[in-house]
């Protein structure tokens, strides 16, 4: 029980757990770590608040302490706010998924971000209930690899999903199966902010998954990135498919591009399917 709170010290180890029921770190006075694995967990409604000083992954740590087991992974039972100062990794692999979660919105930013899912486990980051989730990185890889599983940036309230990248890239990409992609249920919002040449890319001509932004919202694009669609080669019908989608017909979609291309597979397999979908589009192309 109780809180975690800043002196202005740094927590530091090679697997770091924090837990907590009233809260960890505060608006201002966030908990410094420097990890190379790290998971958060609040119990209570009260926020985490956490800055760590390099690249980190986020997955479950299992610690034996004096005979009995310790499970963590990352949930509060309130906001999340988390800096990083280096690559913020999200990795699932063999037994171990790696879900950060939240129920009152997340504030996220980092060099870059990865999130990576294999052997069909699951790499999440969720923010639940209420709140917005609000995401900034350089660059952004959401993906599986062999084995799949499912990689996701998912907002399930109804608040507003705000992700800024201000580096060269977004991917988002099922490569090994099961499904990588970006969640809305709410408004959604796409910053590509770089000056010099940025890409959006969904699916590949090998990916055996899904590969997706979707929203219930609004759809919003903006930055002029150039924009690749490409369907999979998957063994099963349209489980391969790449799609930027908002799929409730009473919002709009718009999108501020570069080029667009669209396409399916050079290599065959089953039918899949690549395409901009909305009931209601605003799409401009400048490339």
């Amino acid at each position: 029980g109780g809180a975690i709170v800043s002196n202005g010290g740094v927590v530091t180890g090679d697997e770091v757990q924090l837990r907590a029921s009233q809260g960890i770190g505060a608006p201002g006075a966030r908990v410094h770590t420097a990890a190379n694995v790290l998971a958060m967990n609040n119990t209570g409604p009260a926020g985490v608040h956490v800055a760590e000083l390099n690249d980190v992954t986020l997955r479950t740590i299992s610690f034996n302490v004096g005979g009995n087991a310790n499970v963590t992974g990352t949930s509060t039972g309130g906001a999340l706010d988390l800096a990083v100062g280096g690559a913020l990794n999200v990795t699932a692999s063999g037994t171990t998924d790696a879900i950060v979660s939240s129920n009152g919105g997340q504030t996220i930013s980092a060099q870059s971000l990865n999130i990576t899912a294999q052997s069909g486990r699951t790499a999440q980051i969720v923010n639940n209930m209420a709140g917005n989730q609000v995401i900034s990185a350089g660059s952004a890889d959401i993906q599986t690899l062999a084995g799949g599983g499912i990689a996701e940036m998912r907002n399930n309230s109804l608040g507003e999903q705000s992700i800024t990248v201000t580096g060269e890239h977004l991917t988002v990409r099922g490569w090994g199966g099961g499904s990588a992609g970006i969640v809305s249920s709410g408004n959604q919002t796409i910053a590509m902010t770089s000056v010099g040449p940025k890409r959006i890319t969904l699916g590949d001509n090998a990916a055996l998954g899904l590969s997706s932004i979707t929203t219930g919202g609004d759809q919003v694009i903006t930055g002029d990135a150039d924009i690749t669609l490409v369907g999979g080669a998957g063994p099963v019908a349209n489980g391969s498919n790449a799609s930027i989608l908002a799929f409730n017909p009473t919002r709009t979609q718009t999108i501020h591009a570069g080029s667009i291309a669209i396409a399916n597979s050079t290599l065959g397999g089953n039918n899949s399917f690549a395409g901009i979908q909305a009931a209601n589009q605003h799409i401009t192309a400048t490339g």
